[in-house]
C-alpha cells in the first residue's frame, strides 16, 4: 500500500536540550494502486491515521528522540467486509540539525526504526497477530525561526512498514510519503 499525506507536529523544547513532541497524521493510499490483481477486493480507499508521542535530546548539531507510536489503517471491501490493520510499539530516531551561516533557517536530515506489534481484523472473522512488524524511515527538512523561541518547519518523510502474518502467510508492506508541518516552542 502506497499511502500519502500530512502531519502535524507541536513540540515543548527546554533549554537543556530535552523536548517532548506530539504528532498526528492523516494518509490516504488510492485502492487502484494496492490491489491492482483483484479489483474486487479494494472498493474504497485505504486511509491510515497515526499518534506519536516522542522524547528526546539535541544538542551540538545532533538529536536522538525515543517515542511510542499507534497506526490505525482501514479498508470497506466487498470480499472481507471492513478490514483493519492496528500497530503500535516503540520508534527511535537519530537525526543531524544545522543552521544556514548567522541567519534563521536552518535544516535537518533524520534516519529513524520501530518495532510493533501488528493486528489485523475482519468482519468476515480474519483475526492475525503479526510476528513481527518493522519499519524505518527517512526525512529532510527546513526550519525557520521567526522570534526567539519560537522555530518552524516543513519536512518531507519517507517510511516502510513491513508486518509478517506467518498464521495466513501474507506479508504486508506499507509506503508512506508525507509532508510534515511543525511548529516548536523553546523554554
Amino acid at each position: 500500500m502506497d499511502f500519502d499525506g500530512l502531519e502535524l507536529s507541536a513540540a515543548l523544547l527546554f533549554n537543556e536540550g530535552m523536548f517532548v513532541e506530539v504528532k498526528s497524521s492523516a494518509l490516504e493510499a488510492d485502492a487502484a494502486d494496492v490491489d491492482s490483481n483483484n479489483p474486487g477486493v479494494n472498493q474504497t480507499d485505504w486511509t491510515r491515521d497515526e499518534l506519536a508521542v516522542n522524547f528526546g535530546f539535541a544538542a551540538g548539531g545532533g538529536g536522538v528522540v525515543v517515542g511510542y507510536q499507534s497506526n490505525e489503517t482501514v479498508n470497506e471491501t466487498v470480499t472481507f467486509g471492513d478490514v483493519e490493520l492496528k500497530s503500535s510499539g516503540l520508534t527511535f530516531a537519530y537525526g543531524l540539525l544545522g543552521m544556514f551561516g548567522e541567519s534563521n533557517f536552518g535544516y535537518s536530515a533524520t534516519l529513524g526504526m520501530g518495532f510493533m506489534d501488528g493486528q489485523w481484523t475482519s468482519d468476515t472473522g480474519l483475526d492475525a497477530e503479526a510476528d513481527y512488524t518493522f519499519g524505518y524511515s527517512a526525512g529532510l527538512g527546513l526550519s525557520y525561526a521567526p522570534i526567539e523561541g519560537l522555530t518552524l518547519a516543513a519536512d518531507y518523510k519517507w517510511q516502510m512498514y513491513e508486518f509478517e502474518f506467518s498464521d495466513v502467510d501474507v506479508t504486508i508492506e506499507e509506503t508512506i510519503n508525507r509532508f510534515v508541518l511543525s511548529a516548536a516552542y523553546t523554554f
